[in-house]
């Protein structure tokens, strides 16, 4: 018995930004290392060591870990992050939030509990002429 198959018609392209945005998420119980780029929006709930390049915004929930390096554009923090952090734009310190390195943004604010310790710099330069951290030889 032969059947006609149609194509499918092409979805209408939502009207709203955010849907399309290219977000990775990290899901509980989930690690991942390695490098992730060209993503708009990173989520960890999981435990991510890893290079970040190229992207917009990461959020690190209560449950989330992340360690490496980052270089991004706005970043929320509720869980923890250990390593080399550099935010273009606002960093947000949620009252869970714990960031510990050598961080580098334009903004930053800390709600009551949240902690940040290591290297600290405050500055409106653009990521790639904020400060580098020199390796002792």
């Amino acid at each position: 018995m032969a059947r006609d198959w149609q194509v499918p018609q092409q979805q209408p392209k939502p009207a709203d930004d955010t849907v399309r945005q290219r977000t990775l998420v990290v899901g509980r119980e989930i690690s991942l290392s390695g490098t992730i780029s060209s993503c708009d929006r990173l989520v960890v709930d999981g435990k991510v060591d890893a290079t970040l390049v190229d992207c917009g915004h990461l959020a690190v929930s209560e449950t989330g870990r992340f360690g490496g390096s980052v270089e991004i554009a706005t970043a929320e923090i509720a869980g923890s992050y250990e390593g080399k952090l550099a935010v273009r734009g606002n960093l947000l310190i949620r009252s869970t939030g714990r960031v510990s390195g050598t961080t580098v943004c334009g903004d930053i604010e800390i709600e009551l509990g949240g902690r940040i310790s290591g290297s600290v710099a405050t500055t409106k330069m653009p990521v790639a002429e904020a400060p580098r951290e020199r390796s002792a030889r």
